[in-house]
């Protein structure tokens, strides 16, 4: 298990339980589309296999070895002649066949590591209807949604449609959004805009853009101005 991918993890679903929890304990759809998002995150943590889990290989018993007799030093005595004693026929063809040879018994095979089966994880649901944030919105981030109307040629341009938002960004934009916005979640900020893809129109990804809002701080001095035009990005999806 990534336990400092977990953590992070963690630390979002707390973040946005806090946030459930200043608006009343009501659950938007909204909400609970995101805290599931962060559950299969969490899920997907806990069994991913680069950790480093290993099946253990069976141990194989070994006979005990037999305890050596222990050493008794016999008392030096004065040597008696040597006695000579014949040996049967018998005994000597015993002495002359050789002893059959050991044949080694192999151990068993290992078992075959279990594979865990993974259960099928649902796509983000986005609710037909949209229902208004719930929780405490503060003036600055109600103002980070203000459009003023374009009037150069290049700001007209800038806002043609957009079919998919997952795929209208381009690499340098993506990491600003992830990093300013999204905590440098890249997980967080796919989550959202795959939800977002699936709205109808901007008042209903309005009420989902709220509840990223006050959960990451878009509001903070300093990235404004990047809340802004993620904003703008996302508009040009309902045109």
């Amino acid at each position: 298990m990534d336990f400092q991918q977990s953590g992070i993890v963690l630390d979002k679903i707390n973040s946005l339980y806090k946030s459930i929890q200043a608006g009343g304990g009501q659950i938007a759809p909204i909400e609970r589309d995101l805290m599931l998002s962060y559950i299969r995150q969490l899920y997907d943590t806990a069994l991913n296999p680069a950790t480093g889990y290993t099946t253990p290989a069976p141990v194989v018993p070994t006979a005990p070895k037999p305890e050596e007799p222990p050493v008794v030093v016999a008392p030096q005595r004065k040597p008696a002649p040597p006695k000579i004693i014949e040996i049967s026929d018998t005994l000597k063809d015993l002495a002359s066949t050789p002893a059959p040879p050991l044949v080694k018994q192999a151990p068993p095979p290992p078992p075959p590591p279990k594979v865990e089966e993974r259960a099928p994880q649902p796509e983000p649901q986005a609710p037909r209807h949209s229902e208004p944030y719930k929780g405490k919105v503060s003036s600055k981030v109600e103002a980070l949604f203000s459009m003023e109307q374009a009037r150069e040629l290049s700001e007209k341009l800038g806002e043609r449609p957009v079919n998919d938002l997952t795929k209208a960004m381009a690499i340098n934009d993506r990491l600003l959004y992830q990093n300013d916005l999204f905590g440098k979640d890249a997980d967080a900020m796919n989550e959202t805009l795959k939800v977002l893809n699936k709205y109808e129109s901007f008042d209903q990804a309005r009420s989902l853009l709220l509840s990223v809002a006050e959960q990451y701080h878009w509001a903070d001095e300093g990235i404004v101005d990047v809340a802004k035009g993620f904003i703008k990005l996302i508009r040009r999806r309902y045109h």
